[in-house]
């Protein structure tokens, strides 16, 4: 299993995560995204990616986590540069 990158921005800030969910937005430090993505491959769960754009045109990368067989979705995250 490969991590989403969380390369520091120009400025070494690092980068803005959120945990996301269905009425949840809270902020996350990097080491807790770091640990729940490697604890999510302990337990063999999918985890995807996917990098673009947010409607401001700043660079914006949604993680997220999901069971095996059925695909429930466990945990998601809004990455941005600080």
């Amino acid at each position: 299993m490969t991590m989403l990158s969380l390369i520091k921005s120009t400025d070494d800030m690092p980068p803005v995560i959120h945990e996301v969910g269905w009425r949840l937005r809270k902020p996350i430090t990097p080491e807790a995204y770091r640990r729940d993505v490697a604890y999510a491959g302990e337990m063999g769960l999918n985890t995807y990616w996917w990098s673009g754009e947010d409607r401001n045109g700043r660079v914006m990368s949604i993680a997220w986590i999901t069971t095996g067989e059925r695909g429930a979705l466990l945990s998601a995250y809004e990455i941005q540069e600080a």
